[in-house]
């Protein structure tokens, strides 16, 4: 077979639905695709696609965000969509686009960083066949309902209020920025547009967000999902480290109080050891073992020039790692 490599044509993405729903499981419309590749704050998708005369066989691309290093800020690009239609595997064609995406991406911005959260079929081509840096596989941490009110029953701050987000406002900016000032690591910049955009503007996945209050200051920020009956924390973030124990035990009372259906409660461990020590307090465990509830371990993965020279070992600690990171 003959295949043609084309950048991808946004004016319309009706060709792309089928082989979403084959390799990803999931049937989306032009709204999603027009949402996540061209609606993006921090600019347009940048893609390839690989064509058997008329026919589409592949597609590859990466998007931008914003990323902050300590106060340092910078646009890194996130791997998705990884996407070879079943006619057409084991070709070559996810290697070929990938390698043009990132020569496009590299003329733009020679100290690149694009990461990526990939699954079990993409990960042996992005590490042994793109040369990507695998930095971490993050473990899960969950609690049982039961078990967390039989452990916090009586530990919660009445002082802290909590209110539900629909919107994010520019008073919360406030927020964002003082946490940002705060925090060393390396993580995606979020601002108001953004996460408007990544939460409430998602053509399909329902996201809820509380806002942490105390002494009529806004100290904390939780956003989560449900899956059945499951709550997955997406984003935990609090200005001030020495008091995230007690926000992150109120927002997850609520969380568990929001939603009686709810028997778990689960998120990634976090790299962040302020974080990694609350949620510990509030008797979130890990699994030891390879199999059974909570087991999986999400591979973290590095490509580019931006860290090509640090240490892995101290380049894994300072990546602030969180669910809402994966597109």
């Amino acid at each position: 077979m003959e295949f043609q490599i084309r950048p991808t044509d946004t004016a319309d993405f009706s060709r792309l639905t089928d082989m979403f729903a084959l390799c990803l499981g999931r049937r989306v419309d032009d709204s999603y695709f027009r949402w996540k590749y061209l609606e993006n704050p921090s600019g347009p998708v940048v893609a390839f696609e690989a064509f058997e005369q008329n026919n589409i066989a592949a597609f590859y691309g990466v998007i931008p965000e914003c990323y902050a290093d300590g106060q340092e800020k910078f646009l890194a690009y996130q791997s998705m969509d990884t996407m070879t239609h079943p006619n057409y595997q084991k070709k070559g064609l996810f290697v070929k686009l990938a390698k043009h995406t990132y020569a496009a991406v590299q003329a733009k911005h020679p100290e690149l960083l694009i990461v990526g959260v990939p699954g079990s079929n993409s990960f042996h081509g992005f590490v042994n066949k793109l040369g990507w840096k695998h930095l971490i596989d993050i473990p899960y941490i969950f609690t049982h309902r039961a078990a967390f009110t039989a452990r916090n029953i009586f530990r919660r701050d009445r002082t802290i209020h909590i209110t539900e987000l629909n919107t994010f406002t520019d008073d919360i900016q406030g927020f964002l920025d003082r946490f940002y000032s705060t925090q060393k690591m390396i993580r995606p910049f979020y601002d108001v547009a953004t996460l408007n955009w990544k939460v409430f503007m998602h053509p399909f996945k329902e996201l809820r967000v509380l806002s942490l209050t105390k002494n009529e200051h806004m100290e904390g920020l939780i956003i989560y999902s449900k899956e059945n009956n499951r709550i997955k924390i997406e984003l935990a973030d609090f200005s001030q480290s020495e008091s995230s124990d007690a926000l992150l035990l109120a927002g997850l009372s609520r969380i568990f109080g929001d939603n009686p259906q709810a028997q778990w409660l689960f998120t990634w461990e976090p790299t962040r050891k302020d974080l990694k020590t609350a949620y510990r307090k509030a008797g979130l465990l890990k699994n030891p073992f390879s199999k059974g509830p909570f087991s999986y371990k999400v591979p973290f993965i590095i490509y580019g020039t931006k860290f090509a020279g640090a240490d892995t070992g101290d380049l894994r600690s300072r990546f602030d790692l969180q669910p809402l990171i994966q597109d």
